[in-house]
């Protein structure tokens, strides 16, 4: 097993393509169309956080400067919220999963580095006279590579000594360090021989640079296949934050300056095959991800059922279809916050896709062909792990962690989902992905960031009709069914579910890059979450039970108790909340209507709240009177009851609505004077 936070969900071997997709529409209603609003409820079970989307007006995901990325959790004027799109992508995937819908993704080639690859070792390794040297242009939008020859020759090497600053270039590891050295007078590379070419260190100390032909209108130009260009970016993290340095600093801008880029280069049937930033470069597998995605990426122009729902855009029979979704999520407001104390800086790096012990089914290289491991997802953890592994007041650019500052665990988030024109099943299956852990509370969701670390698990409860969810679940639940007699047992839901229980945290740490290595030299591949946890293997999942219909039932009855009980506290307030003036008014006035002998009872506090707090002492014969009429209003049990609420009244802590039934009480017995 390689232990990982994160696993798989298989694929599911057929799609389900909904008859109806191609009759969806917004203005024209199905027979069993519904329409309606669905108010969600988030209660965040561990610390959680979803990035602010701005900072000085700059948006993060492209900002690359640190200092200008927001620690702060998504709000709009310190109103905390979880963006729509946020729950919808989170709701969508588990839809997905659940009614055995496409896995969409991009198609492109993972490409490695690796000496002990025999394919590796036939490609680049030991095949250094077939690696040509290239220049590297874009013309109107098309990339290009100058064929300059092989790359084995002598006279495409310079030695150190005949370099400027040699001993300087020679000491330094990587090629951005060697450029760093020349900066912006690239002049002083340029010799009667070529152009000098630097790379890292790689292995055995080095004793020379390359040196490349001068441009010239007699060599052959290739022009590159986008496919290979979308390789090449996808090997050097092109356009990311992750983007490989020496093409961030320096080739990036020569190329949009018209300055050549030098390549390595491979062929096959005098094409570009491959290309990159080194002899010895980052080498596409053979196989890309749709290789191995079988019903997945057949049939494209079909329509699955999560399309159907929430709108797609694509291409049928080559022209551009869209239609938009069905299903609308509000921001979720934050109603009851709780607030974490410091920033808290955890590394959110993992393997990448390109590892396929975990990434394929069964641990096969991409250099084979291979079945993909399937939706990837987080399993939710026992315990999220706060403990910052770094100082976020500090200012380091290094640092590989990232500073973020969570909600706790409490913290109640409110919104409403919209659906329009969704036939009943449809309904029910959007109302399947919701409902996982109002049907069973051991299940929990997970969103927004450090969800390696257990951040995030979150349960959600929905409000609807218990008779109509129940008949939408089934029907969706009968359509399944039909579809795959096996559903109830399939792998999907069944891994889905697994992820979706409290696990063993000890299973979910990241194993680090020598471990991650180990396993691979090892041929050790992952387990399937549900078999690390050793859940049942008769697993399965029934919507429709009726123990769930009665539970919906009662749950309905209950809210709506509360609510009928909210909303007469909400009108007594309404009705009888006094400002404070009105309220002391009406205390006084009380109080001077009602002065009449009684014993006397030495209370210094309701002494010290009238006297001095309302200031009317002057207008009252005996002090004493005036606290006995005052304590008057009630009996012996009375009194230490409301003792307590006059307290809070004084002190400022009171309730409305106790403050609401205090000054009605308060008119009543001065209407009975």
């Amino acid at each position: 097993m390689i232990k990982a936070p994160y696993n798989f969900v298989p694929l599911n071997e057929k799609v389900f393509y909904p008859p109806w997709a191609e009759q969806v529409s917004h203005d024209i209603p199905f027979s069993d169309g519904e329409s309606g609003e669905i108010e969600i409820t988030i209660t965040a079970m561990s610390p959680i956080f979803i990035r602010n989307h701005e900072i000085n007006g700059s948006n993060y995901y492209t900002n690359k400067n640190r200092d200008k990325i927001s620690t702060e959790f998504c709000n709009y004027n310190g109103k905390y919220y979880i963006p729509g799109s946020s729950i919808k992508g989170m709701i969508r995937n588990i839809l997905e999963i659940m009614s055995f819908s496409r896995l969409t993704t991009e198609n492109k080639k993972f490409a490695y580095r690796d000496f002990h690859e025999e394919k590796y070792k036939t490609k680049l390794l030991n095949n250094s006279s077939n690696i040509r040297l290239g220049w590297l242009k874009i013309e109107n939008g098309k990339w290009k590579i100058e064929d300059l020859d092989k790359s084995n020759g002598a006279s495409c090497r310079i030695k150190y000594e005949n370099i400027p600053n040699g001993e300087s270039v020679k000491s330094k590891r990587t090629a951005e360090e060697k450029y760093n050295i020349f900066g912006d007078d690239l002049s002083r590379l340029d010799t009667d021989d070529g152009i000098i070419v630097f790379t890292g260190k790689v292995g055995r100390e080095k004793t020379r640079e390359f040196i490349f032909p001068k441009s010239s209108k007699s060599h052959k130009v290739y022009e590159v296949d986008e496919f290979v260009v979308k390789n090449f970016k996808e090997a050097y993290y092109i356009g990311t934050l992750n983007e490989n340095k020496l093409w961030n600093k320096y080739f990036s801008k020569w190329i949009k300056n018209g300055r050549n880029i030098p390549v390595f280069f491979l062929t096959n049937n005098d094409n570009v095959e491959s290309f990159g930033l080194s002899l010895l470069y980052k080498l596409p597998y053979e196989y890309s991800i749709y290789d191995g995605m079988g019903e997945h990426t057949t049939d494209l122009e079909k329509i699955d059922l999560a399309e159907t729902i929430f709108g797609y855009s694509k291409k049928i029979e080559d022209e551009d279809v869209s239609l938009k979704g069905r299903v609308q999520f509000s921001h979720c407001i934050a109603t009851e916050v709780k607030s974490c104390n410091n920033a808290i800086a955890k590394v959110l790096s993992s393997p990448r896709a390109g590892y396929y012990p975990m990434y394929t089914k069964d641990g096969n290289t991409y250099d084979e062909l291979h079945t993909i491991a399937g939706w990837k997802r987080y399993p939710i953890h026992q315990q999220a792990n706060t403990q910052s592994d770094n100082d976020c007041t500090v200012d380091n650019e290094q640092t590989i962690h990232t500073c973020f500052k969570p909600l706790d665990s409490g913290t109640v988030f409110r919104g409403k989902i919209r659906y329009h024109n969704l036939r009943k099943s449809e309904l029910g299956a959007l109302l399947a992905a919701l409902g996982l852990n109002e049907k069973d509370e051991t299940l929990f969701y997970n969103i927004g960031m450090a969800k390696p670390y257990g951040f995030g698990k979150i349960s959600i409860s929905t409000s609807l009709n218990p008779e109509l969810r129940y008949d939408a679940l089934k029907v969706y639940e009968n359509m399944m069914q039909e579809f795959d007699s096996d559903w109830h047992q399939s792998p999907q839901l069944k891994e889905l579910l697994s992820m979706m229980k409290e696990g063993d945290d000890t299973n979910l740490e990241y194993g680090g890059y020598e471990y991650y290595g180990r396993q691979k030299a090892d041929n050790n591949t992952r387990e399937a979450y549900s078999e690390i946890i050793s859940a049942s293997d008769d697993l399965s999942y029934t919507l429709t039970d009726e123990s769930f219909l009665e539970k919906l039932k009662k749950r309905e009855k209950e809210e709506a108790d509360k609510k009928e009980e909210t909303e007469h506290k909400d009108a007594l307030i309404q009705q009888f909340l006094p400002t404070n003036k009105a309220l002391n008014d009406a205390i006084k006035t009380y109080i001077i209507s009602h002065a009449i002998e009684l014993p006397y009872f030495d209370h210094n506090h309701f002494k010290e709240y009238l006297f001095e707090n309302f200031g009317f002492f002057d207008e009252i014969n005996n002090g004493n009177d005036f606290i006995n009429a005052y304590e008057s209003l009630y009996d012996d049990e009375d009194y230490k009851k409301h003792e307590e609420l006059f307290k809070a009244k004084y002190s400022g802590e009171i309730a409305d609505i106790d403050k609401a039934r205090l000054y009605k009480f308060l008119i009543e017995e001065k209407n009975n004077a």
